[in-house]
């Protein structure tokens, strides 16, 4: 995903990190918890009929979807950022052992 928002590997590093750091925040767990209980309850009313018309019904699905989608936000733009043009970001910030091979087969040109 680059563009404005990630112009540079780096960019898409530093997101990439603060994605998964938002993820395993106290927060964002405070905040996947009321998104369950908002799921569960809409399911509910979904279950006993508790809505006037296909309208309101189909308005329910539309905030139940927003809502899972909502909850796997942090890893869905992981996934967006390392899929640039087929290529994956590696969120890891030290060289493999290729690179290292690489790295020195360049220096003894």
């Amino acid at each position: 995903m680059q563009g404005p928002l990630y112009p540079t590997e780096g960019d898409q590093l530093a997101a990439i990190n603060n994605f998964k750091s938002l993820e395993m925040s106290g927060g964002w767990l405070e905040c996947i918890k009321v998104l369950d209980l908002n799921i569960a309850w809409l399911l509910e009313r979904i279950i006993t009929g508790d809505y006037v018309n296909e309208k309101e019904l189909e308005a329910i699905r539309q905030k139940i979807v927003a809502y899972r989608e909502l909850k796997d936000l942090p890893q869905t733009q992981v996934n967006k950022i390392t899929k640039v043009e087929g290529t994956v970001v590696r969120d890891d910030p030290f060289a493999t052992r290729e690179d290292i091979d690489k790295e020195n087969a360049e220096k003894g040109k």
